[in-house]
């Protein structure tokens, strides 16, 4: 029996006594259809993974309205998505939308309350509405599920700072040791070392 056919009949015993009256030609059509329709769906996942690298390539330049409009394009890919929504988030943060920010944060949370992006990602949020003792608290909690994830150091670093509390530059060189093309962290770290008279950091950052 052909692997063709033995999928038809499964197919089949899936769908009842009521598919025995269907005419053969809906057999082909039915697999023809779920096969489409899969391609469909991994090639929107890789579609929608490009445009959120994109993004962060983009934001983390400097150009947060391209950044915007490649994070918008992978969220329109998969609403439900919780990169797609933290990508778009973050976007809206650096553009001041705190407020449009926030609901997909939410959202991200609910859907999965131990993702360390999203976490970070509300560590941001509080840092940026001047909360920096929350948001150090979420930025601690991003780390424990992700020791490795450099943006929550780079939130870290940022709100120990506002707070006036020691671990500012720790944290940032922990950021670039994790993503040496962390432009962000490199910046802030050559505006500390200026701040601290530390000229020769400073060159080198």
């Amino acid at each position: 029996m052909g692997q063709l056919q033995s999928q038809h009949i499964e197919l089949l015993t899936k769908l009842g006594r009521k598919a025995l009256l269907l005419p053969a030609y809906s057999f082909v059509v039915i697999f023809v259809g779920n096969q489409n329709a899969q391609s469909e769906s991994v090639e929107n996942v890789l579609t929608m993974e490009q445009s959120i690298r994109r993004s962060v390539f983009l934001l983390d330049s400097g150009d947060a309205r391209a950044a915007e409009r490649e994070a918008y394009r992978a969220y329109q890919y998969d609403k439900n998505s919780p990169a797609a929504m933290l990508n778009l988030a973050d976007c809206y943060m650096e553009h001041g939308r705190k407020a449009a920010a926030l609901p997909l944060i939410k959202a991200a949370l609910a859907k999965e309350p131990k993702n360390a992006l999203a976490h970070c990602t509300l560590a941001k949020y509080n840092f940026l509405n001047q909360r920096p003792k929350s948001a150090i608290e979420s930025a601690k909690y991003a780390l424990r599920l992700d020791p490795r994830l450099a943006k929550a150091y780079f939130v870290m670093a940022k709100s120990l700072f506002a707070t006036g509390q020691p671990g500012v530059e720790v944290n940032l060189r922990k950021a670039i040791e994790l993503d040496p093309k962390f432009a962000r962290a490199w910046a802030q770290l050559g505006w500390l070392s200026l701040r601290a008279k530390k000229y020769d950091d400073a060159v080198k950052a």
